[in-house]
Formats: structure tokens, sequence, C-alpha cells
């Protein structure tokens, strides 16, 4: 990724890579907190609560989510027919 005016500095934070080039993004963990210093330093800070697990953002799978009963088991439901059509 270019910018087209090289005087600035710029920070753009995304959650989702913008581009293929992976050495223009970097990875944030699952709660963490991102500071921008007035001298474009990025700093990382994790948050520490009662849900923090170390190293979480390393083994994401959707065990952790069903164990705090946050998944939705219900199957996708069927959108109505519209008027007219036939099954």
């Amino acid at each position: 990724m270019s910018k087209s005016d090289k005087r600035e500095n710029i920070i753009m934070i995304a959650s989702e890579p913008l581009t293929f080039e992976k050495a223009d993004w970097m990875e944030i963990p699952t709660n963490t907190m991102v500071v921008i210093t007035p001298k474009m330093n990025l700093l990382q800070i994790p948050i520490v609560d009662e849900f923090y697990v170390p190293n979480l953002a390393r083994s994401r799978a959707s065990e952790f989510a069903a164990t705090k009963g946050l998944l939705s088991l219900k199957t996708p439901t069927v959108p109505p027919k519209q008027y007219g059509e036939v099954a």
C-alpha cells in the first residue's frame, strides 16, 4: 500500500487487511487496546479484566464461545416464499 503524499505520517486501523501485502499489516491480538502516540509509535496494551485469558488470540476456536454459552444452536430459517411463487 502506498500513499500519495509522502510528507504525511498516517496510521490506518482496520478490522481486516485491505491489501494482500503482509508487510503492510500488523495483527492485533484479541482484547488488546491500540494506542498511537504523538510521535506515531503504536502501542499494544492487553485489556486485563475478569475474562482475560493469556494468548487467547493464538488459539481461536469455537469451543471457548460454546463453553460461555455464546453460540447459537438454532438452525438457519428459510425465508418465506414470495406471493405467487410455486414450490
